[in-house]
């Protein structure tokens, strides 16, 4: 699987610009699925709009006024996993797990400097129930991520 999320880089800068904290909606993961079904192939649709809406806030819940994925790592760790344990839709949904892993992180400030082969493995791990331990995931993620300057100008555009 190639993902070139540099392709998503003017996108990506304009999620979550107006917001508190930067994190995706329904829309924005929809359009995120829809890019993906562009670019690498597959059928387009939402299969199940209340898991996708679950999945979608799952990442940023909180309990007694801890939340239960503090921090962004644990946050993208937590979209990937649940795209790659559900099927949310009707195609794609490890790659619309990877690209809102991503994007989780580019929106915080973050790169994930991983091979296209380390996160297909990851993902595949993931989807055959052999690696669901969202903390050992976020750990992944983090030792793989380093901090990146989202004010500097897009290499690509999206349009």
């Amino acid at each position: 699987m190639q993902v070139d999320y540099h392709k998503f880089e003017s996108a990506l800068r304009k999620l979550g610009q107006d917001a508190e904290e930067e994190k995706l909606c329904v829309e924005d993961l929809i359009a995120i699925h829809n890019k993906a079904v562009e670019l690498y192939g597959g059928e387009y649709g939402v299969r199940d709009h209340r898991l996708l809406e679950s999945v979608c806030v799952a990442p940023h819940q909180g309990c007694f006024g801890q939340d239960l994925y503090p921090t962004v790592f644990d946050k993208a760790a937590k979209y990937l996993v649940d795209f790659c344990r559900y099927q949310i839709f009707a195609d794609g949904n490890k790659r619309t797990g990877v690209l809102a892993m991503q994007t989780e992180l580019l929106i915080n400030g973050y790169d994930i400097n991983m091979t296209n082969e380390d996160i297909y493995e990851l993902a595949m791990a993931i989807a055959n129930n052999r690696n669901f331990d969202i903390t050992s995931i976020s750990q992944k993620i983090h030792d793989c991520c380093v901090l990146i300057d989202i004010d500097r100008e897009p290499e690509y555009d999206l349009q």
